[in-house]
């Protein structure tokens, strides 16, 4: 014979994910605090606001974190990076307004840098050193923008003066 009775159980993900050791809120809370304080001091902060966790474990759930949206910058530095030192070499890109690395490219070729610069926006200013490579990659981003035509605003502004004096016939000035 059956019984009757059922037990019922609702899943608030958003309190608690299926399967989780601590709640949500409880997670953000030690994911600012390993953002804050990691290892040995966030163990000690967590520890007086009554709530037990070891040091390895805030590192992991920093790590765990998404990595912030970098966006498209409006300077981009390209240089040469030793990945092992004398033995494979790759390209690094800076964001040289806020002053962090963007990416690690693998290969310091005109294509990977071109294939990176195509699947985000293009920069204004490109600085780059005497490369070969890298100034193929500048000067077809360069063709590239000329061709879809996105000039930017800085650079209209002059170009449109002086198109309009061409323009013009000598008198007229």
């Amino acid at each position: 014979m059956a019984c009757p009775r059922h037990t019922f159980a609702e899943q608030f993900p958003r309190l608690a994910p299926r399967y989780a050791r601590r709640s949500a809120p409880l997670d953000a809370q030690m994911q600012d605090t390993g953002l804050t304080l990691d290892g040995r001091p966030g163990e000690r902060f967590a520890r007086r606001r009554a709530t037990s966790i070891s040091r390895t474990i805030l590192p992991r759930l920093v790590r765990r974190l998404p990595l912030p949206d970098a966006g498209a910058p409006a300077a981009l530095g390209i240089d040469d990076v030793a990945l092992r030192r004398g033995r494979h070499y790759g390209t690094v890109l800076v964001d040289l307004q806020a002053h962090r690395v963007v990416d690690l490219l693998p290969e310091r070729t005109s294509e990977t840098v071109m294939e990176w610069m195509v699947e985000r926006e293009p920069p204004e200013v490109v600085c780059r050193d005497r490369g070969g490579a890298y100034a193929d990659a500048a000067r077809r981003l360069r063709r590239r923008r000329s061709l879809t035509g996105s000039i930017s605003p800085a650079t209209a502004a002059p170009c449109s003066r002086v198109s309009s004096h061409a323009t013009q016939p000598p008198c007229a000035r």
